[in-house]
């Protein structure tokens, strides 16, 4: 069920999504037109490096340039008033985005994302999982390989989610800012 959200009196929102790692824009495309239905905007840019700005990956990107793409997208677009949702590693993204650009953020959705505190990192996140399998990348480990090591992670992400709020993670979890 999608919550569509009243922002400062009008019932029309504007929706950003900062995507997950494993994803990029296009994974929102079937949004689209079931919110413009209803009034809405959806703006779903992909960061640098991944699904078709994939050509653009090099060593040098990191959480700075996918934040820079959600701040570069408000900018252009002249985006106010925005519900800005984080999705998986996109939390991360939201939350540098919102720190940055909080005036033009109406609200600051999480959904099924990690939600980092002042200062925190991915990696400050999940810990020793999240470097093996930075480690099995830096030394061109095959792809199941990978995924298999980012699903152990997923559930170490669980489990942190479990100790900090003494509570299972539920799937889709949202937070409003």
């Amino acid at each position: 069920m999608i919550r569509i959200f009243h922002t400062k009196g009008r019932s029309m929102a504007t929706f950003l999504v900062a995507h997950g790692a494993w994803s990029a824009g296009w994974a929102w495309k079937k949004m689209r037109p079931l919110l413009r239905a209803r009034g809405h905007e959806l703006y779903t840019p992909t960061h640098t490096g991944l699904g078709e700005r994939s050509h653009l990956a090099h060593a040098g990107i990191d959480l700075d340039a996918h934040i820079a793409d959600i701040l570069a997208v408000l900018q252009f677009e002249d985006l106010r008033d925005v519900v800005l949702v984080g999705h998986s590693y996109g939390g991360m993204v939201a939350t540098g985005a919102a720190d940055r650009a909080a005036d033009r953020i109406a609200r600051l959705v999480y959904l099924d994302a990690f939600v980092p505190r002042d200062g925190q990192s991915l990696f400050d996140l999940v810990g020793e999982a999240a470097t093996a399998i930075r480690d099995m990348w830096v030394r061109g480990a095959p792809l199941i390989g990978v995924t298999a090591a980012y699903l152990v992670l997923v559930e170490t992400a669980k489990a942190i989610f479990n100790r900090r709020f003494g509570t299972s993670a539920p799937s889709g979890a949202v937070a409003g800012k």
